[in-house]
C-alpha cells in the first residue's frame, strides 16, 4: 500500500484525501464539489493508482470502466453508484456502506471489503478473485454467475444473497451466518463451510 499523508488539521489522525491537505471530514468544500472534480479526473485518466479516497461520499456517481490500482476507499458511502466493468486491484474498501450499487462485470483481485455493508447490490458476471469479504453484512445482494475463486466470507452475515451459477472453488464461508442464501448450480463441494470440511 502507498504511504498515506496525515490530515493537516492539528490533532486529526485521519489520512488526507488525494488532491487535498485534509481528510474528508475537514474538507472546506462539500463532498459534492469534490465528487465532481474527482469524476472529471477519473474519466480523463481511465486508469488510476495510489489514490486515498477514505471517508468520502460517492452517492450517485458513475465510475464505470475505471481501473483502480492500490487505492483506499475505507469507510466510504456508495449509494446508487454505477461500477459496471470497473477494475479494482489491491484496493481497500473496508468498513464502507454500499446500497443499490451495480458492480456487474467488474474485475477484482486482492481487494478488501471486510466489515462493509451491502444492500440491494449486483455483482453479476464478475471476476472477484482472492477478495476479502470477511465480516460483511449483505442483504438482497447477488453474485450470480461470478467467479469467486479463493475469496473469503468468514464470519459474514448473509441474508437473501444469491451465489447461483458461481465458481466457489476454495471460497471460505466458515463461521458465516446464512439466511435464504442460494447456491443453485454452483460447485459448493469446492467451498469451505466448516473448519472440518465442506458441509453446509
Amino acid at each position: 500500500m502507498f504511504e498515506l499523508k496525515p490530515c493537516s488539521v492539528r490533532g486529526c489522525t485521519n489520512p488526507a484525501v488525494s488532491f487535498r491537505s485534509t481528510c474528508a471530514a475537514h474538507m472546506k468544500e462539500s463532498h459534492k464539489e469534490y465528487q465532481e472534480e474527482l469524476s472529471k479526473y477519473l474519466h480523463e485518466k481511465k486508469s488510476v493508482k495510489d489514490l486515498c479516497l477514505t471517508g468520502l461520499d460517492f452517492t450517485s456517481m458513475d465510475i464505470s470502466g475505471i481501473h483502480f490500482y492500490v487505492c483506499s476507499f475505507s469507510s466510504c458511502r456508495f449509494d446508487k453508484v454505477q461500477l459496471c466493468r470497473t477494475t479494482f486491484q489491491f484496493c481497500q474498501l473496508d468498513f464502507s456502506r454500499f446500497t443499490g450499487c451495480d458492480f456487474e462485470e467488474t474485475w477484482m483481485r486482492y481487494n478488501i471489503f471486510a466489515g462493509s455493508f451491502f444492500e440491494s447490490c449486483d455483482f453479476s458476471k464478475s471476476d472477484l478473485l482472492h477478495t476479502n469479504f470477511n465480516g460483511i453484512n449483505a442483504v438482497d445482494t447477488t453474485f450470480h454467475s461470478s467467479d469467486l475463486y479463493y475469496s473469503h466470507f468468514v464470519s459474514s452475515r448473509l441474508k437473501k444473497v444469491s451465489f447461483s451459477d458461481c465458481n466457489l472453488t476454495k471460497v471460505n464461508f466458515v463461521a458465516s451466518e446464512r439466511e435464504d442464501v442460494s447456491f443453485k448450480y454452483s460447485n459448493i463441494e469446492e467451498a469451505l463451510f466448516s473448519p472440518e470440511g465442506t458441509e453446509l
